[in-house]
């Protein structure tokens, strides 16, 4: 499989521990300098002094599910690290651009969350430097006011597969964030890192709780302490960017598409010939309807996290309604839409997370919709996506 490129957008940072200090003295400043003098010295043209440079840090990813849905494995982010150092630091994803600073160190280390389970609390840790120049201290003060807060990492990988079905999240009938009966949510995970092309200060974006923050005097371990805790788009021909948010659209509208005027099932479709010809040459996405259009309800078990803050922040980050809040013998229940709305039989629940259900119920007309049975070869759409498959030119 060809690698992707992906410039994820990471979201706004929030504090992971309190009570240490974002300012540094002047003394603490230059012992940090000295400390990694001789590892920023192998990136520099000129020899240089403590007085040359300055020193950051950046939280760039981490292993819990994003807001596109997607993940990185533990792997992902340990071949991340290794590749990390030399890798320049910008803004805004602006290739054309040139870098404010470089990473000359990277890492993975775990910040325990009591809201998180131990698989989402692996963090890709990464350092950088900026000259000392003006344009460099005007970097440190927003830096270190927090202006300069969530950032972002693109990268190169070979793997994007699907929880689900274990495919390519490209190839399977599967829409991130949706819901799936037995499964929960479909999400996707990053494997097979070949590049990290660089780390980008950004406003918002995918991935939840990247910062910036000043390194303490590393010690001996070298270790790092954070201070501060559609189609149209979403592949083009010819381009291997991609957008996640643009994916999970194509994928509903491509799927919508194929429910009118295909025949037969998309899963189906998407291994045949035709199928696997039209995603992989024009990278088009079709994904099947789950049942997140059917959740009245999520319920969270008490005890499941330290409050109903942390509760409303999973469901807000999950793409869930918190307004309609109430407070149960089992926990809490966000209630996403009205009871009135849904057969009197028919519920089920699917597990989305350790301790939170969502409570799926039945439409009015839900077992009666069905895909019409159309003639593929009477369609314009259909007969473009063939021929350009085929690598017709008319």
């Amino acid at each position: 499989m060809n690698s992707i490129f992906v410039a994820a957008r990471q979201d706004a940072a929030r504090d992971r521990r309190v009570g240490l200090s974002f300012w540094l003295q002047p003394e603490q400043e230059r012992s940090i300098r000295k400390q990694y003098l001789n590892e920023v010295q192998q990136f520099a043209g000129r020899t240089l002094t403590e007085d040359d440079f300055a020193v950051r840090g950046m939280l760039v990813a981490n292993s819990q599910r994003d807001f596109y849905y997607s993940r990185f494995s533990r792997e992902a982010l340990d071949e991340a690290a290794e590749l990390l150092p030399g890798a320049p630091a910008l803004y805004g994803h602006d290739t054309r651009g040139v870098p404010v600073g470089r990473i000359f160190n990277a890492r993975v280390t775990r910040i325990e969350d009591p809201n998180l389970d131990s698989r989402d609390q692996h963090w890709l840790e990464a350092l950088y430097y900026v000259p000392r120049d003006a344009e460099g201290e005007a970097h440190l003060r927003r830096v270190d006011l927090g202006i300069f807060r969530e950032v972002s990492i693109s990268w190169r990988c070979t793997g994007q597969d699907c929880n689900i079905c274990g495919r390519s999240i490209h190839a399977c009938p599967h829409i991130p964030g949706d819901i799936y009966e037995d499964r929960g949510f479909c999400e996707y995970e990053f494997s097979g890192i070949t590049a990290a092309n660089e780390v980008s200060h950004v406003y918002r974006g995918g991935q939840k709780d990247t910062s910036t923050f000043v390194p303490s005097d590393p010690g001996a371990d070298g270790a790092v302490t954070p201070a501060a805790g559609a189609l149209m788009r979403a592949c083009p021909p010819g381009s291997l960017d991609i957008d996640p948010a643009m994916l999970i659209a194509a994928k509903r509208a491509n799927g919508e598409w194929f429910r009118s005027n295909g025949t037969g099932t998309l899963d189906e479709w998407l291994a045949s010939e035709r199928g696997q010809r039209a995603t992989g040459f024009l990278g088009l996405s079709f994904g099947q309807a789950g049942l997140r259009a059917n959740v009245q309800r999520i319920e969270v078990q008490q005890g499941r996290f330290t409050g109903p803050a942390q509760a409303k922040r999973w469901a807000r980050d999950h793409d869930f309604r918190v307004d309609r809040m109430k407070v149960t013998a089992l926990g809490l229940a966000f209630e996403q839409q009205n009871m009135r709305h849904f057969e009197s039989d028919g519920w089920r629940e699917v597990a989305l997370d350790r301790g939170v259900t969502a409570v799926v119920g039945t439409r009015p007309g839900d077992g009666a919709r069905q895909s019409p049975e159309r003639n593929n070869d009477a369609d314009p759409l259909s007969r473009w996506m063939t021929s350009a498959a085929m690598g017709a030119t008319s």
